[in-house]
Parts: structure tokens; sequence; C-alpha cells
């Protein structure tokens, strides 16, 4: 009797060169964030969500204290030639990529959960 053929199996996740391009982009944009943060205030790069053919990017960013997603989002997005001449100097893709800032809502939600925990 003849031995079954494997069958291929599919990979769940993005693949090596996306995780790698993501890492890359997640440390250009925390120096550019970085560099555009208003006084007194923190602006962290929290997650880079790259598309497959590396095209897209989104990066979230936590805001601390909260002074206003809407004016934060505005500000970085409209620097996005400066972004792109960063990543153009510093990594090399075959198409420059289209950035957009998100806020992430993450530990503001974590904050409001322990909140919520607590009063019990």
């Amino acid at each position: 009797m003849k031995p079954k053929r494997r069958e291929k199996t599919k990979k769940v996740g993005p693949s090596k060169r996306v995780e790698k391009a993501s890492s890359a982009l997640q440390k250009i944009v925390a120096d550019f964030v970085e560099a555009r943060a208003p006084k007194n205030t923190l602006l962290t790069v929290t997650d880079v969500a790259v598309s497959q053919d590396l095209r897209y990017i989104v990066a979230f960013v936590s805001v601390y204290p909260d002074v206003g997603d809407v004016s934060i989002t505005k500000l970085l997005n409209a620097d996005y030639r400066e972004l792109n001449e960063l990543i153009a100097k510093q990594a090399d893709f075959k198409y420059m990529p289209k950035v957009v800032f998100e806020i992430d809502h993450g530990e503001r939600n974590r904050q409001r959960i322990d909140e919520l925990l607590s009063q019990d």
C-alpha cells in the first residue's frame, strides 16, 4: 500500500518578509513619532500592521496624557512626506508604503476594565 501524500499546510499569519519589514518599520516610525511628539506628551508606537504586499502600513500610537486623539493623528499624518524620506533612507522597499496613524485605545480600555473590577 502506497503511503499517503503529505498535504501542504497553509501558513496562518504573516510571512517572514512581512515580519522583518514590520519590525524595521516599527523602529523607523517610532523615531519619527518621538521627534514629532508635542511637549509634555508621551507618544508610543505600540504596533505596526503591514499588508502582505508591503504597500500599506497602519501604525498604532498610544498617547499619554489623553490630549486629543484627532489632533495627534492629524499632526502625524500631515508629515507623511518626511516619514517617506526616512523610510526611503533607512529601508529598501520596491514601493513606498502608505503609512496611516491610528490611536491605540488598548491602554485606555485596560484602565477602564481595572476601574470596573476594582469597584466590587
